[in-house]
Formats: structure tokens, sequence, C-alpha cells
């Protein structure tokens, strides 16, 4: 008996070990930038009244999901400090795991932990499509807003998510 317990036993963490071991596919690493931005950053936001008339990018709304004031401000805090840059999207991708993960010990294809990451932000982004506010500076659900993956805290964002390939050195 305690031979097919610990047969079972090897069974289930080579199954944990291998799931653990599968990354985000790259497609779906970009989803997380547009949640927090959506979810965290409250993107999108109107554009701004005369006479600036300025209008919320993407990447603003990331900066925002991040506690930072617009993309400017991300982009100059990030070079001057790195180390809370990093805080920073760590706790936003707690705040993305508490807010989609349901159920952190479910195991299987379909019901773990990454899976449910992935379900949460692709809905969050549906909704956001769907709504179409007006005055709203994207084209959605034609044509979905861009970041810029050369600016480098979209790169490290990118990186820290998962993605490797496809994202400029």
């Amino acid at each position: 008996m305690i031979s097919d317990l610990m047969k079972r036993l090897a069974r289930l963490e080579a199954g944990q070990a291998a799931e653990a071991a599968v990354p985000m596919p790259p497609e779906l690493v970009e989803t997380n930038l547009y949640a927090v931005a959506i979810a965290l950053g409250g993107y999108p936001r109107p554009p701004e009244p005369a006479p600036s008339y300025r209008q919320d990018s993407i990447s603003d709304g990331f900066a925002r999901g991040l506690g930072y004031i617009d993309r400017d401000d991300m982009k100059a805090r990030c070079i001057a400090d790195p180390d809370d840059w990093q805080r920073r999207i760590e706790a936003a991708h707690a705040a993305l795991v508490e807010k989609y993960v349901q159920n952190p010990s479910a195991r299987g294809i379909g019901k773990g932990p990454m899976f449910q990451m992935m379900v949460g932000t692709l809905d969050e982004i549906a909704h956001a499509k769907a709504a179409r506010l007006p005055g709203t500076p994207h084209h959605w659900p034609s044509e979905h807003p861009k970041f810029d993956r050369a600016e480098a805290s979209i790169h490290r964002a990118l990186t820290f998510f998962g993605m490797s390939e496809g994202v400029p050195a």
C-alpha cells in the first residue's frame, strides 16, 4: 500500500513540475500589460478638454497601473530607480493574481493558476472592448492600442511576464 501511495505521489509531483515548467505563451504575455492598464490603471480615459486635447494611451494606463502619473513619469523613474520599478511590477502582478486567480492550488490543464490568470486577463480585455466608451482614443474592437516594445519599461514588463522572444535587446 505504501508503495502505491509513493507512486501516486511521484506522479502528482511530476505533473505539478511539468505544469510549472510550461511558460506563458508569448502571444498572451502582452495581455498582462493590457490587464494592468485596464484593471489597475483605469485605461481608457476620455481625452482631456481644450486646449490640450491630450488622449490617453495604453502606455499611460499601464504606467498608472504601476502607480506612476503617466508614461513619461514611468520612463523617467524607471531609469532613475529600477528597483522601485521592479517592486511596482511585482505588486501589479500580485494584484492581478489576487483579482483573477480564484483557486491558486488548482492543478491540471485548464485549472492551474497560470490558466486562470490568462482567462482573467483575456476577459478584462474583452469587457474593455465591449464597453466602447464614447470619447475614448482607441478603435476597439477593430484594432488594439499598441505598446512600444522598444521602450525600456515596456520591454522590462514583457520580460517580467515571461516573454523572451521577439523583444528587442
